[in-house]
């Protein structure tokens, strides 16, 4: 391996919130912004940096917008496709054109009531699929991981769950290379995982 240094990815009063996700001179990202004292949701978000041009903030999805989901927790970047997890009490997985455009999320995780959710894992794989992973806790229940995918309007899932008794989720994160899904799990490390949803879309 080597280091490489990336410059001008933060802007003034903002911080890293994820490490970038790196496809050529091109970097994505999270930045958590403040005002005052205060979290500044107006500049906070998954930021886009192509070579030496300015960073470009992409546009919240519409749902994002309308529950106040914008603290950034994790990216990925693959091509001209750069994705995201973008949450507040709702999390969403979102992923869009680098110029902001085509813009497609569902709803990755919810914590309220007896349930408490959050969406730990994303990738991008080959042919634009979106992928996330969500640690999902029900009072009285096993603990689960759950695996969306995304392939243009057909959304799957998959739910692991833990044995009873069991107190570590079945995963942790997930990382897509094209075709391939990767999964970690506690106690055993990163294994190839084969996708098999719960419901197939027709």
């Amino acid at each position: 391996g080597r280091r490489a240094s990336l410059p001008g990815l933060t802007l003034r009063n903002c911080s890293l919130s994820t490490a970038p996700a790196l496809w050529r001179s091109r970097a994505a990202y999270g930045l958590a912004c403040t005002s005052g004292n205060r979290f500044d949701a107006r500049r906070s978000g998954v930021y886009v940096k192509t070579g030496p041009r300015a960073p470009q903030r992409m546009p919240r999805s519409r749902d994002a917008v309308r529950f106040g989901a914008s603290e950034v927790g994790s990216v990925d970047l693959r091509g001209r496709r750069v994705a995201s997890i973008v949450s507040d009490i709702y999390a969403f997985a979102v992923s869009q054109d680098v110029d902001g455009t085509a813009i497609r999320s569902f709803l990755a995780a919810a914590s309220e009531g007896e349930s408490d959710q959050h969406a730990v894992g994303l990738g991008l794989g080959a042919g634009d699929v979106l992928w996330s992973l969500t640690d999902a806790e029900h009072a009285g229940d096993p603990l689960q991981a759950v695996i969306n995918r995304l392939s243009g309007d057909c959304r799957e899932f998959q739910a692991l769950t833990s044995a009873p008794g069991e107190e570590r989720f079945p995963a942790v994160d997930l990382a897509v290379d094209g075709r391939a899904t990767y999964l970690v799990v506690p106690g055993t490390g990163i294994i190839r995982h084969e996708f098999v949803p719960d419901s197939p879309c027709p």
